[in-house]
């Protein structure tokens, strides 16, 4: 069982982690959340635990449930099968654009690779704003239009396009089309 600091730890890492792959800075999540930048770089570093509101506020703002910063190891399937994920269990994860839906595909727990379905409404994406983190990612566009900018530098994939680049670099989506666009997105080190 881990020690209550362990937890602090692991809490104050899923916290950064995910913030910095929704490409907010401590400022931006501070607000969203109600919190103030202080209290949150000291949870994040794992110097102070956050209150149940404060918790709950920040997973609100994050577009997860609170129990994904609790696991360890992620969200527990309801099957129990730990390599596998049944496509009525799979969890939405809320992006923080509308329009656009996450799914998660892979199983949670450890590992180097996170496997996503992405739904994305026509005209909706992940905004104006490039964002960049730490990894790599792959994908596969399996209906519809998506229009896919690294570096500034756009790119209009259709049905059974792929890709892949390093996550480092600025990267943005949009659905340009009139119907629903389905990308299967595959990340590494997982975002969630």
């Amino acid at each position: 069982m881990p020690s209550f600091s362990d937890l602090e730890l692991r809490i104050g890492k899923r916290l950064r982690e995910l913030r910095t792959a929704k490409g907010l800075s401590l400022v931006d999540l501070a607000k969203a959340a109600e919190v103030s930048v202080g209290n949150l770089s000291e949870i994040e570093r794992g110097l102070a635990v956050p209150s149940i509101r404060t918790f709950c506020l920040l997973s609100t703002a994050l577009g997860i449930g609170p129990g994904w910063l609790l696991e360890q190891s992620g969200p527990v399937q309801p099957n129990g099968d730990p390599f596998v994920v049944r496509a009525t269990a799979r969890q939405s994860i809320v992006f923080n654009k509308p329009g656009v839906v996450k799914r998660l595909a892979s199983p949670p727990g450890p590992g180097n690779l996170q496997m996503l379905l992405v739904e994305i409404d026509p005209g909706s994406g992940s905004g104006e704003q490039g964002y960049s983190h730490a990894g790599e990612e792959c994908g596969i566009v399996f209906e519809g239009i998506l229009d896919l900018w690294i570096d500034g530098q756009k790119r209009t994939l259709g049905t059974g396009d792929s890709f892949r680049f390093p996550s480092t670099r600025t990267h943005r989506f949009h659905n340009p089309g009139n119907v629903l666009t389905r990308v299967v997105w595959v990340t590494s080190p997982p975002l969630y």
